[in-house]
């Protein structure tokens, strides 16, 4: 690795909420994300990073396992065997390819354990805001039931995010075929499953499925109710 780095990243990414625990604050953020790009800027001018094509991509051949294995053997029997390198072979350049893998490859490894845990949160945070969301919701559903016209407004713009999309015009699926039989001979749905079969001698058959159920019993779809795990 033939360069060095002189910037020096600053910034306070953390405030302290009490005596014993520190949390990341929202107005923290635009400070890290700037430490970031900070930093993104200083690997870029370290490295001098190439802009890769998909197709300059499927044409390489990195430095996997065997690969590796290769270019470190080389340099390592080509310091005692000169004589049998051509002109356009830089021994150096081979060494400092080498060196920038290795530290790539290590910093690759921490940015995905960074990016790993990043998404963890993510997902914890996206779990409780949905958590705590569906409380909202389950309350205001139960309360525009029982007639509260202002519960039954805030109820309708929130129970479109429970609505299922509408099904295409055609054949029902096997799993709503399904679906549909068990809601029938449980008293869930009005309506009647026929399934007709032709099954000819020398090639496979064919089948025509008419499900004509109709709307729930209930006065409200199961669609529109949220659950707590």
């Amino acid at each position: 690795m033939t360069k060095t780095s002189n910037q020096n990243v600053a910034g306070t990414r953390t405030a302290k909420n009490n005596a014993d625990e520190k949390k990341l604050l929202p107005t923290d953020v635009p400070n890290f994300i700037a430490e970031v790009n900070v930093l993104m800027d200083e690997i870029y001018d370290f490295f001098g990073f190439h802009t890769l094509t998909p197709t300059e991509r499927r044409r390489m051949k990195g430095s996997g396992i065997k690969n590796y294995g290769f270019i470190d053997k080389t340099l390592d029997i080509s310091g005692t065997n000169m004589a049998y390198a051509p002109r356009t072979f830089n021994r150096e350049k081979l060494e400092d390819a080498i060196e920038n893998i290795e530290a790539l490859r290590n910093m690759l490894i921490a940015v995905k354990q960074l990016e790993d845990r990043i998404a963890d949160e993510l997902l914890y945070y996206g779990n409780e805001g949905y958590r705590l969301a569906l409380i909202y919701y389950n309350t205001v559903r139960d309360l525009a039931r029982h007639g509260d016209q202002g519960a039954k407004e805030v109820f309708d713009e929130l129970r479109a995010y429970f609505a299922r999309p509408k099904r295409k015009r055609g054949e029902p699926t096997e799993t709503e075929v399904e679906r549909d039989v068990r809601a029938l001979l449980k008293g869930r749905k009005d309506g009647k499953i026929i399934i007709e079969n032709e099954a000819p001698q020398t090639v496979g058959g064919k089948h025509v499925v008419v499900d004509e159920t109709l709307k729930a019993k209930a006065a409200w779809k199961a669609t529109e109710e949220g659950e707590i795990n």
